[in-house]
């Protein structure tokens, strides 16, 4: 028999988070917290907000 693999499906929700700087993406880095730039504005992974909040403000 052949196994099948899935594919895992992301159902991850991304917000603006702020306007990239190198400092906010260290301090992102270092918390470890997944984040996509897009236009030059940083967007955080919804789930990580309370997280971002605590380490980067």
């Amino acid at each position: 028999m052949v196994a099948c693999k899935t594919e895992e499906i992301s159902n991850e929700n991304f917000v603006h988070w702020t306007e990239k700087t190198d400092n906010q993406l260290q301090r992102l880095d270092e918390a470890r917290i997944k984040y996509e730039i897009r236009d030059m504005e940083i967007w955080i992974n919804e789930k990580d907000l309370d997280k971002a909040v605590v380490c980067c403000s």
